[in-house]
Parts: structure tokens; sequence; C-alpha cells
């Protein structure tokens, strides 16, 4: 019986060690929970449906307004604005004359944990950029220099095709689409993926050694001389 009892104990411990294993970079955390686990992950993945349609069909209908129709934020919200506000106060006038409660408005506060969370997010993610920028330029950090420029040239030549409001319509269709499909067919997908980063591997290892490596190199020598 004992040694029955030792087979059972190691075979989930062996399994999940192997499940996280197949994964790229071995997480063990699922999609839904890398996504923050909450609401957010249920609409990307489509867990809530109809939240989910709701949300792409309020950006669609954002898009639409200002991409295509030609308004403005400032115009939308002033009238949208003035549209709920005069809705609301006939029907509280017209309440007060028939004796029927008045609408229910929500009170929407935002509470002090939620702007810190926010302001500390800022934060960070500025000290980042400020700490990526100084690496760059005082501690000559080629790599980082390399993939910046390759970003900033991409965000550039991307930012000329398109507007901004394009690509940030084009980013919520692909957070409804990528996280869903990558949920559904992982494992083939990661199977993929690592032969992908493998590959990258070994063509960024080739241009390290080629181009990136002799930069400090050179300028060694000369500062000897």
């Amino acid at each position: 019986m004992a040694p029955a009892s030792d087979d059972t104990i190691q075979l989930p411990a062996s399994t999940s060690a192997d499940s996280s294993s197949r994964r790229l970079f071995a997480r063990e955390k699922s999609v839904h929970e890398l996504l923050g686990g909450g609401l957010l992950g249920d609409v990307l993945l489509w867990r809530k449906k109809h939240l989910s349609a709701s949300v792409l069909g309020i950006a669609t209908l954002i898009y639409v307004l200002f991409e295509w129709c030609g308004y403005t934020v400032l115009s939308v919200f002033c009238n949208s604005f003035l549209l709920i506000t005069i809705v609301l106060f006939v029907w509280s006038l017209g309440a007060s004359f028939t004796n029927r409660p008045p609408p229910r408005i929500p009170e929407l506060q935002l509470s002090e944990k939620t702007v810190q969370d926010v302001a500390h997010t800022v934060q960070l993610q500025f000290n980042n950029a400020v700490g990526a920028f100084r690496s760059i330029v005082l501690e000559r950090n080629y790599v980082l220099f390399l993939k910046a420029a390759a970003g900033l040239w991409l965000l550039s030549t991307v930012g000329s095709w398109t507007s901004l409001l394009t690509l940030l319509y084009i980013g919520v269709i692909v957070a409804h689409i990528v996280p869903f499909v990558y949920d559904k067919y992982e494992d083939k997908i990661e199977h993929y993926m690592k032969v992908a980063v493998s590959e990258g591997k070994k063509q960024y290892s080739k241009v390290d050694e080629m181009v990136v490596k002799k930069i400090p190199r050179a300028a060694k020598e000369k500062k000897s001389e």
C-alpha cells in the first residue's frame, strides 16, 4: 500500500511541472490570469459574450462618429451630456406632477485608492521610460538603443499610414481576437512560438557577434591609443 500512496502523491507534481514547462517561458499562469483574472479577462476571452459584444459595439460607434462622420470629442461629449441632462430634467419634472419617483442617479465617486493606484502606475511607467533613455544616452546601451530606434521607426511608419484613432480601434479589435484564439489553440500556438523564438535567438546571436559586440571594442581601442 505504501508504494501506491507514493505514486499518487507524485503524479500531480509531475503533471503540473510538465504543463508549465510546455508553455512558453515556463509560465505557470493561464491566459485569463495574465489578463488580470477579473472582468477584463472575461471580456477579452469572450466568457461574457454580451459584455464583449457591447464593448466592440461601443468602440465601433465611437470610431464611426469620430473617423467617418467628422465629429470631435468635445462636440460629442457636450451634445451627449446635454441630451442626457434634458431627458433627466424633464423626467424629474414630470415625476413631481404625476407623483412618481424621480430618476435614480447613482453616486459615482472616485475613491482615493483608485486615484493613488493610477498615479502610481503612471509614475512607474514614466520612471521606466526616463531610466531607459538615460541608459541609452549615458551608459551607451547599444542593444537598448537599437530596440528603441526600431520601435520608434515602426511607430512612425505605421502612424504615417493611418490616424491614432484607427490604431486604437485596431488595438481594441486585436485585443478581443488574439487572447481568445490563443486561449482556444494554446498548444499549437505555443509550439510554433517556441520554434520562432529559437530561430530568433539564433539570428540575434549572429547579429550580436557580427555588429553589436564590435562597437564597444572599437571605442575601447581608440581610447587606449
